[in-house]
Protein backbone atom coordinates (compact mmCIF):
# COMPACT_ATOMS: atom_id res chain seq x y z
CA UNK A 1 0.00 0.00 0.00
CA UNK A 2 1.31 3.44 -0.93
CA UNK A 3 2.12 6.00 1.11
CA UNK A 4 -0.65 8.60 -0.55
CA UNK A 5 -3.31 5.82 -0.01
CA UNK A 6 -2.23 5.72 3.68
CA UNK A 7 -3.14 9.17 4.25
CA UNK A 8 -6.39 8.65 2.86
CA UNK A 9 -7.67 6.14 5.59
CA UNK A 10 -11.00 6.44 7.69
CA UNK A 11 -11.00 6.14 11.10
CA UNK A 12 -13.29 2.62 10.35
CA UNK A 13 -9.86 1.29 8.72
CA UNK A 14 -8.83 -0.04 11.98
CA UNK A 15 -11.60 -1.84 13.09
CA UNK A 16 -11.58 -3.39 9.72
CA UNK A 17 -8.07 -4.37 9.90
CA UNK A 18 -8.61 -5.34 13.13
CA UNK A 19 -11.15 -7.71 11.72
CA UNK A 20 -9.04 -8.94 8.62
CA UNK A 21 -6.14 -9.74 10.84
CA UNK A 22 -8.41 -11.91 12.69
CA UNK A 23 -9.93 -13.75 9.82
CA UNK A 24 -6.47 -14.05 8.20
CA UNK A 25 -5.08 -15.43 11.97
CA UNK A 26 -7.30 -17.55 12.33
CA UNK A 27 -7.21 -19.67 8.93
CA UNK A 28 -3.57 -19.27 8.69
CA UNK A 29 -3.49 -20.73 12.08
CA UNK A 30 -6.25 -23.27 10.97
CA UNK A 31 -4.57 -24.30 7.71
CA UNK A 32 -0.70 -25.12 10.28
CA UNK A 33 -2.81 -27.12 12.57
CA UNK A 34 -4.39 -29.00 9.82
CA UNK A 35 -0.42 -29.54 8.41
CA UNK A 36 0.38 -30.71 11.95
CA UNK A 37 -2.44 -32.84 12.20
CA UNK A 38 -0.38 -34.57 9.19
CA UNK A 39 2.15 -34.47 10.77
CA UNK A 40 1.60 -36.62 13.53
CA UNK A 41 -0.14 -38.62 11.96
CA UNK A 42 3.32 -39.59 9.45
CA UNK A 43 5.27 -40.04 13.01
CA UNK A 44 3.07 -42.33 14.09
CA UNK A 45 3.34 -44.27 11.27
CA UNK A 46 7.07 -43.68 10.75
CA UNK A 47 6.79 -45.65 14.33
CA UNK A 48 5.08 -48.36 13.78
CA UNK A 49 6.93 -49.15 10.60
CA UNK A 50 10.04 -48.84 12.54
CA UNK A 51 8.81 -51.06 15.31
CA UNK A 52 8.40 -53.59 12.62
CA UNK A 53 11.86 -53.33 10.98
CA UNK A 54 12.89 -53.93 15.05
CA UNK A 55 16.75 -53.67 15.39
CA UNK A 56 17.05 -52.15 12.00
CA UNK A 57 14.82 -49.13 12.43
CA UNK A 58 15.26 -47.89 16.09
CA UNK A 59 17.51 -45.15 14.61
CA UNK A 60 14.40 -44.12 12.55
CA UNK A 61 11.61 -44.66 15.40
CA UNK A 62 13.96 -41.75 17.44
CA UNK A 63 13.59 -39.43 14.75
CA UNK A 64 9.73 -40.08 14.59
CA UNK A 65 9.19 -39.85 18.22
CA UNK A 66 11.64 -36.25 17.75
CA UNK A 67 9.20 -35.27 14.94
CA UNK A 68 5.98 -35.94 16.93
CA UNK A 69 7.17 -34.09 19.87
CA UNK A 70 7.73 -30.89 17.89
CA UNK A 71 4.20 -31.61 16.65
CA UNK A 72 3.05 -31.29 20.35
CA UNK A 73 4.95 -28.11 20.90
CA UNK A 74 3.65 -26.66 18.09
CA UNK A 75 0.01 -27.43 18.98
CA UNK A 76 0.64 -26.02 22.08
CA UNK A 77 2.30 -22.87 20.41
CA UNK A 78 -0.66 -22.58 18.13
CA UNK A 79 -3.32 -22.35 21.51
CA UNK A 80 -1.04 -19.92 23.24
CA UNK A 81 -0.75 -17.85 20.20
CA UNK A 82 -4.76 -17.54 20.07
CA UNK A 83 -4.96 -16.89 23.70
CA UNK A 84 -2.69 -13.91 23.68
CA UNK A 85 -3.36 -12.56 20.16
CA UNK A 86 -7.26 -13.19 20.38
CA UNK A 87 -8.16 -10.89 23.42
CA UNK A 88 -5.73 -7.95 22.08
CA UNK A 89 -7.53 -8.08 18.37
CA UNK A 90 -11.12 -8.18 19.87
CA UNK A 91 -9.70 -5.01 22.04
CA UNK A 92 -7.97 -3.32 19.20
CA UNK A 93 -11.36 -3.90 16.94
CA UNK A 94 -13.78 -2.58 19.94
CA UNK A 95 -11.36 0.62 20.87
CA UNK A 96 -10.97 0.70 16.85
CA UNK A 97 -14.71 0.97 16.58
CA UNK A 98 -15.17 2.97 19.28
CA UNK A 99 -12.58 5.56 17.93
CA UNK A 100 -14.20 5.34 14.64
CA UNK A 101 -17.43 6.23 15.89
CA UNK A 102 -16.44 9.14 17.66
CA UNK A 103 -14.73 10.48 14.70
CA UNK A 104 -17.72 10.13 12.86
CA UNK A 105 -20.35 11.29 15.05
CA UNK A 106 -17.72 14.30 15.85
CA UNK A 107 -18.62 14.93 12.47
CA UNK A 108 -21.76 14.54 12.00
CA UNK A 109 -22.28 16.99 15.11
CA UNK A 110 -20.04 19.78 13.43
CA UNK A 111 -22.61 19.20 10.33
CA UNK A 112 -25.61 19.46 12.43
CA UNK A 113 -23.99 22.73 13.70
CA UNK A 114 -23.28 23.90 10.47
CA UNK A 115 -27.13 23.25 8.76
CA UNK A 116 -28.27 25.26 12.18
CA UNK A 117 -25.63 28.32 12.07
CA UNK A 118 -26.96 28.29 8.08
CA UNK A 119 -30.38 29.06 8.87
CA UNK A 120 -29.77 31.44 12.20
CA UNK A 121 -28.28 33.44 9.72
CA UNK A 122 -30.86 33.62 6.66
CA UNK A 123 -33.30 33.80 9.16
CA UNK A 124 -31.76 36.77 10.71
CA UNK A 125 -31.45 38.64 7.40
CA UNK A 126 -35.51 38.25 7.20
CA UNK A 127 -35.66 39.77 10.39
CA UNK A 128 -33.77 42.79 9.32
CA UNK A 129 -36.06 42.93 6.32
CA UNK A 130 -39.29 43.42 7.61
CA UNK A 131 -37.84 46.03 10.07
CA UNK A 132 -36.55 48.00 7.12
CA UNK A 133 -39.42 47.66 4.76
CA UNK A 134 -41.85 48.60 7.09
CA UNK A 135 -40.40 52.30 7.49
CA UNK A 136 -41.07 52.35 3.15
CA UNK A 137 -42.62 55.62 2.45
CA UNK A 138 -45.10 53.90 0.50
CA UNK A 139 -46.29 51.69 2.97
CA UNK A 140 -46.53 54.10 5.74
CA UNK A 141 -48.49 56.37 3.48
CA UNK A 142 -50.94 53.54 1.79
CA UNK A 143 -52.04 53.03 5.95
CA UNK A 144 -51.85 56.43 6.61
CA UNK A 145 -54.52 57.66 4.11
CA UNK A 146 -55.64 54.04 3.27
CA UNK A 147 -56.89 55.63 -0.47
CA UNK A 148 -57.24 53.16 -2.92
CA UNK A 149 -54.64 54.75 -5.03
CA UNK A 150 -51.94 54.66 -2.10
CA UNK A 151 -52.75 51.06 -1.57
CA UNK A 152 -52.27 50.56 -5.02
CA UNK A 153 -48.79 52.21 -4.73
CA UNK A 154 -47.87 50.47 -2.00
CA UNK A 155 -49.16 46.63 -3.86
CA UNK A 156 -46.76 48.06 -6.23
CA UNK A 157 -43.92 48.92 -4.44
CA UNK A 158 -44.10 45.35 -2.43
CA UNK A 159 -44.22 43.73 -6.21
CA UNK A 160 -40.75 45.26 -6.67
CA UNK A 161 -39.01 43.94 -3.33
CA UNK A 162 -40.24 40.62 -4.03
CA UNK A 163 -38.89 40.61 -8.11
CA UNK A 164 -35.70 41.16 -5.83
CA UNK A 165 -36.09 38.66 -3.30
CA UNK A 166 -37.33 35.35 -4.19
CA UNK A 167 -36.92 34.33 -0.80
CA UNK A 168 -40.56 35.36 -0.09
CA UNK A 169 -43.65 34.15 -1.41
CA UNK A 170 -45.42 37.52 -0.95
CA UNK A 171 -45.79 40.31 1.59
CA UNK A 172 -48.61 41.29 3.00
CA UNK A 173 -49.72 45.22 4.76
CA UNK A 174 -52.47 44.74 7.21
CA UNK A 175 -54.03 47.69 9.25
CA UNK A 176 -54.53 47.61 12.59
CA UNK A 177 -57.71 45.73 13.03
CA UNK A 178 -55.98 42.90 10.93
CA UNK A 179 -57.38 43.19 7.76
CA UNK A 180 -54.96 42.52 4.75
CA UNK A 181 -55.52 45.59 2.59
CA UNK A 182 -52.19 44.99 0.42
CA UNK A 183 -50.22 42.47 -0.87
CA UNK A 184 -47.27 42.00 -3.41
CA UNK A 185 -48.18 39.19 -5.04
CA UNK A 186 -52.11 40.24 -6.25
CA UNK A 187 -52.07 38.16 -9.35
CA UNK A 188 -50.96 34.99 -7.65
CA UNK A 189 -52.36 35.50 -3.89
CA UNK A 190 -55.96 36.77 -3.49
CA UNK A 191 -54.76 37.77 0.41
CA UNK A 192 -56.20 41.37 0.24
CA UNK A 193 -59.61 41.21 2.91
CA UNK A 194 -58.17 38.75 4.55
CA UNK A 195 -58.90 38.47 8.75
CA UNK A 196 -55.63 37.77 9.89
CA UNK A 197 -55.91 39.30 13.19
CA UNK A 198 -56.61 36.38 15.56
CA UNK A 199 -52.72 35.04 13.80
CA UNK A 200 -49.81 34.97 15.95
CA UNK A 201 -47.21 36.42 13.76
CA UNK A 202 -49.60 39.89 13.13
CA UNK A 203 -50.08 39.54 16.96
CA UNK A 204 -46.49 39.93 17.64
CA UNK A 205 -46.09 42.30 15.18
CA UNK A 206 -48.70 44.49 16.72
CA UNK A 207 -47.53 43.94 20.29
CA UNK A 208 -44.09 45.50 19.33
CA UNK A 209 -42.39 48.49 21.40
CA UNK A 210 -39.98 49.99 19.14
CA UNK A 211 -39.13 50.00 15.05
CA UNK A 212 -36.39 47.56 16.15
CA UNK A 213 -38.74 44.73 17.28
CA UNK A 214 -40.25 42.22 15.56
CA UNK A 215 -42.46 39.29 15.51
CA UNK A 216 -42.35 36.17 14.13
CA UNK A 217 -44.74 32.74 13.60
CA UNK A 218 -43.13 29.22 13.25
CA UNK A 219 -43.42 26.83 10.12
CA UNK A 220 -46.66 26.38 9.45
CA UNK A 221 -49.09 25.90 5.97
CA UNK A 222 -50.72 29.97 5.23
CA UNK A 223 -53.80 30.02 3.55
CA UNK A 224 -52.34 33.74 2.84
CA UNK A 225 -50.77 31.78 0.19
CA UNK A 226 -52.45 28.88 -0.66
CA UNK A 227 -51.46 26.38 1.67
CA UNK A 228 -47.74 26.75 1.43
CA UNK A 229 -44.90 26.13 4.41
CA UNK A 230 -43.68 29.30 5.62
CA UNK A 231 -42.20 31.38 8.34
CA UNK A 232 -43.68 34.93 8.85
CA UNK A 233 -41.88 38.14 10.34
CA UNK A 234 -43.64 40.49 11.18
CA UNK A 235 -43.43 44.31 13.08
CA UNK A 236 -45.65 47.55 13.15
CA UNK A 237 -45.93 50.03 10.60
CA UNK A 238 -45.54 53.10 12.25
CA UNK A 239 -46.33 56.87 11.60
CA UNK A 240 -43.82 59.13 9.64
CA UNK A 241 -41.50 55.37 9.49
CA UNK A 242 -40.28 56.76 12.97
CA UNK A 243 -39.14 54.48 15.24
CA UNK A 244 -41.14 55.16 18.21
CA UNK A 245 -43.82 56.19 15.85
CA UNK A 246 -47.91 55.53 16.48
CA UNK A 247 -48.89 51.95 14.97
CA UNK A 248 -50.65 52.44 11.98
CA UNK A 249 -50.81 48.61 10.79
CA UNK A 250 -48.61 45.74 10.53
CA UNK A 251 -46.34 44.16 7.74
CA UNK A 252 -45.98 40.26 7.26
CA UNK A 253 -42.86 39.09 5.39
CA UNK A 254 -44.05 35.54 3.91
CA UNK A 255 -40.96 33.83 3.96
CA UNK A 256 -40.66 30.29 1.56
CA UNK A 257 -39.50 27.75 4.29
CA UNK A 258 -38.92 24.32 2.21
CA UNK A 259 -36.41 26.78 -0.20
CA UNK A 260 -34.00 26.82 2.46
CA UNK A 261 -34.82 24.12 4.88
CA UNK A 262 -35.44 21.52 2.52
CA UNK A 263 -32.70 22.34 0.18
CA UNK A 264 -30.00 22.25 3.53
CA UNK A 265 -31.26 18.68 4.53
CA UNK A 266 -31.87 16.76 1.19
CA UNK A 267 -28.32 18.25 0.12
CA UNK A 268 -26.38 17.48 3.35
CA UNK A 269 -22.51 17.07 2.78
CA UNK A 270 -22.22 13.58 3.63
CA UNK A 271 -21.22 10.59 1.30
CA UNK A 272 -23.05 8.28 -0.94
CA UNK A 273 -22.97 5.55 1.45
CA UNK A 274 -23.78 7.34 4.53
CA UNK A 275 -26.42 9.40 3.02
CA UNK A 276 -28.64 6.41 2.43
CA UNK A 277 -28.91 5.33 5.58
CA UNK A 278 -29.02 8.93 7.45
CA UNK A 279 -31.78 10.88 8.37
CA UNK A 280 -31.07 14.76 8.30
CA UNK A 281 -33.77 17.00 10.45
CA UNK A 282 -34.33 20.49 11.76
CA UNK A 283 -36.85 20.15 14.89
CA UNK A 284 -38.06 22.49 17.59
CA UNK A 285 -37.19 21.83 20.69
CA UNK A 286 -39.96 19.73 22.09
CA UNK A 287 -39.20 17.53 18.71
CA UNK A 288 -41.64 18.63 16.08
CA UNK A 289 -39.96 18.11 13.09
CA UNK A 290 -39.53 21.08 10.71
CA UNK A 291 -37.91 19.47 7.60
CA UNK A 292 -36.63 15.88 7.20
CA UNK A 293 -34.55 14.91 4.38
CA UNK A 294 -37.04 12.91 1.86
CA UNK A 295 -39.45 15.43 2.83
CA UNK A 296 -41.41 16.06 6.72
CA UNK A 297 -43.14 13.21 7.86
CA UNK A 298 -46.69 15.00 8.80
CA UNK A 299 -46.86 14.77 12.91
CA UNK A 300 -43.22 14.00 13.16
CA UNK A 301 -42.06 14.03 16.43
CA UNK A 302 -38.17 13.34 17.89
CA UNK A 303 -37.16 12.61 21.45
CA UNK A 304 -35.04 15.32 21.94
CA UNK A 305 -35.86 16.60 24.87
CA UNK A 306 -35.16 13.89 26.41
CA UNK A 307 -31.42 13.58 24.24
CA UNK A 308 -31.38 17.57 24.94
CA UNK A 309 -31.65 17.48 28.80
CA UNK A 310 -29.22 14.89 28.92
CA UNK A 311 -26.56 17.07 27.57
CA UNK A 312 -26.25 20.75 28.02
CA UNK A 313 -23.49 21.31 25.23
CA UNK A 314 -24.14 23.11 22.22
CA UNK A 315 -23.19 19.76 20.00
CA UNK A 316 -22.73 16.47 20.85
CA UNK A 317 -22.91 13.01 19.93
CA UNK A 318 -24.10 9.47 20.97
CA UNK A 319 -24.84 6.15 20.36
CA UNK A 320 -28.25 4.11 20.91
CA UNK A 321 -29.60 0.90 20.13
CA UNK A 322 -32.93 0.25 18.46
CA UNK A 323 -34.50 -2.40 17.28
CA UNK A 324 -32.84 -2.96 14.43
CA UNK A 325 -29.62 -2.36 15.41
CA UNK A 326 -27.27 0.85 16.12
CA UNK A 327 -27.41 4.45 14.99
CA UNK A 328 -25.46 7.64 15.91
CA UNK A 329 -27.79 10.63 17.11
CA UNK A 330 -25.67 14.03 16.24
CA UNK A 331 -27.34 17.16 17.30
CA UNK A 332 -26.54 20.65 17.16
CA UNK A 333 -28.35 23.55 19.04
CA UNK A 334 -29.28 26.73 17.35
CA UNK A 335 -26.43 29.27 19.06
CA UNK A 336 -28.78 32.02 17.11
CA UNK A 337 -26.50 35.23 14.93
CA UNK A 338 -26.07 38.48 16.00
CA UNK A 339 -29.43 39.05 18.12
CA UNK A 340 -31.52 36.53 16.60
CA UNK A 341 -31.99 32.86 17.63
CA UNK A 342 -34.06 30.32 16.42
CA UNK A 343 -33.75 28.11 19.68
CA UNK A 344 -34.46 24.70 17.17
CA UNK A 345 -32.12 21.97 17.03
CA UNK A 346 -30.44 20.32 13.98
CA UNK A 347 -29.73 16.85 13.78
CA UNK A 348 -28.21 13.78 12.09
CA UNK A 349 -29.15 10.39 12.76
CA UNK A 350 -26.91 7.32 11.25
CA UNK A 351 -27.95 3.83 11.19
CA UNK A 352 -24.82 1.49 11.77
CA UNK A 353 -23.63 -1.18 10.22
CA UNK A 354 -23.21 -4.34 12.49
CA UNK A 355 -20.13 -4.97 13.66
CA UNK A 356 -18.49 -7.91 12.32
CA UNK A 357 -16.62 -10.42 14.67
CA UNK A 358 -13.50 -12.20 13.57
CA UNK A 359 -13.99 -15.73 13.20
Amino acid sequence: MSVETTTLIHPERIEELSNELGYAMSADIGSLRSINTKTKLLSLNARIEAARAGQAGAAFSVVATEVMELAKFMDSSFHNLEKRTGPLLHELGVVGGSLARDVRGQRLSDLAATHMDLIDRNLYERSCDVRWWATEGALVKALDTMDPSDLENASRRMGMILDSYTVYFDLVLCDSRGTVVANGRPGLYRSKGSEVGTQEWFRRGMSTRTGAEFGFEGVHESNLVDGERVLIYSTAVRGDGQENGSILGVLGVVFRWNALAQTIVDQASLPPDEAQRTRVLILEPKGRVLAESGGVRPGGLYPIAEWLSRNPADRFHFIQETGSGRQIVALARSKGYETYSTGWVSALVQDLAPRKEAG
